[in-house]
């Protein structure tokens, strides 16, 4: 049984910082480095990394989006988690995510049904990866392949992208619950399953990390 979702305003209550996270030297991709991972400075167009989930659910907000969650408004919940039959995150008219990604539930990639190692950033695509960051819509062909998906950019790959697509996972031993969100689309260390439109990873709200970032949706 599902425990009832946690209100994000008591959820990020503790969040002291929204800065990214950075170190001043360690090594990728299990850190995230100060002027590395990025930096609005001398990185401005690359993905904004390591950053956890309050920090882009209050970025979002002020920018008078959200992070995508249920078409129409609020949070999803997860229902069952990954490939479960009937899963609300991989139905494209509940999930604003996975509508975006799939033309609206009618492809496995943004791009079209077969995977294709060359067209967004992945593992087998991006062999250089922990010495080379692309910009935002490095990868031509990696945007949605019909109207009105199609000026979408890198829903798969690049990195993964926090939603507020979420369920309450409670420890049998102590009984407390801790909030987990969906990261979607892969990133570029994941290979071609990871990549999928569909609900690939669940990762508690408090995890920041190099290859995971967010993106905002608004309701037209």
């Amino acid at each position: 049984m599902v425990a009832p979702q946690l209100p994000s305003w008591r959820l990020c209550s503790a969040n002291t910082s929204y800065e990214p996270v950075a170190q001043a030297s360690s090594y990728e991709p299990a850190t995230c480095i100060l002027g590395v991972s990025w930096t609005p400075e001398k990185t401005p167009e690359r993905p904004v990394v390591c950053i956890d989930w309050c920090d882009p659910n209050a970025y979002c907000k002020w920018a008078g989006k959200r992070l995508c969650g249920q078409v129409g408004g609020g949070g999803l919940e997860i229902t069952g988690g990954l490939d479960t039959p009937g899963e609300h995150a991989n139905d494209a008219t509940k999930s604003q995510w996975f509508n975006a990604c799939s033309q609206g539930g009618k492809t496995r990639y943004a791009y079209g049904d077969v995977y294709d190692p060359g067209t967004c950033e992945g593992e087998v695509s991006s062999p250089d990866w922990k010495s080379t960051k692309k910009n935002v819509g490095a990868r031509a062909g990696c945007h949605g392949a019909t109207e009105p998906w199609a000026s979408i950019r890198d829903l798969n790959g690049s990195v993964s992208e926090y939603t507020d697509e979420c369920r309450i996972w409670v420890s049998p031993s102590s009984g407390k619950g801790t909030k987990m969100c969906a990261l979607r689309g892969g990133s570029v260390t994941d290979e071609k399953d990871a990549l999928r439109c569909a609900l690939s990873g669940l990762t508690s709200t408090g995890t920041a990390a190099p290859q995971t970032g967010f993106r905002c949706c608004k309701d037209l």
